[in-house]
């Protein structure tokens, strides 16, 4: 599973959301949470309410059902996404994301597969085959967050560097002129 994973992999998610921020697009994430679960909450409460980054579309589902998640991802499949994110607490019951057939279904799913299931002494099978795992759910709200954060503070730090490299070049433009003439 692993060799399929560093194969399938061909950008970090770290730079394919600088990407998106910086062609201001913004990124659709599919964030899957227990049915009865607060977990959503713990990744929703970091984020700005009026984030220009994320379209966050939240799916409850018996995330203790291996057949149920099969199900969502070959439903994933035909609605657009950028990023499934798994989010679920610690606790019994994580023992879905030690599911082989579960793994190897992740890793053929289009978009990225974040995972943030449980605590942070936690680990499944789930987390080393995602794309980006994060500790607890809280972390991926964190990373959210400053993603969110330094976006917007990437793209007015590009704007002030293109700037300064204009007005560098006409400098030495008008300099080079005026030995010219």
């Amino acid at each position: 599973l692993l060799k399929k994973k560093n194969a399938k992999q061909e950008v970090t998610a770290d730079d394919f959301f600088k990407s998106k921020i910086r062609k201001k697009h913004r990124i659709n994430i599919a964030m899957i949470f227990g049915v009865t679960s607060n977990t959503k909450d713990d990744v929703l409460n970091q984020i700005p309410i009026n984030n220009k980054y994320f379209d966050i579309n939240e799916f409850p589902i018996n995330i203790n059902d291996s057949n149920e998640m099969l199900l969502f991802l070959d439903d994933m499949r035909i609605i657009k996404t950028d990023v499934i994110a798994f989010v679920r607490g610690g606790g019994e019951g994580i023992g879905t994301f030690e599911d082989i057939e579960l793994a190897e279904r992740a890793l053929d799913a289009p978009p990225m597969i974040f995972s943030a299931i449980g605590h942070s002494n936690d680990s499944t099978l789930f987390d080393l085959i995602a794309d980006k795992s994060f500790d607890t759910p809280t972390a991926l709200g964190v990373y959210l967050k400053e993603i969110s954060d330094n976006g917007s503070t990437f793209t007015f730090k590009t704007a002030v560097n293109i700037a300064v490299y204009i007005s560098a070049g006409i400098a030495l433009g008008l300099l080079a002129a005026k030995f010219m003439f």
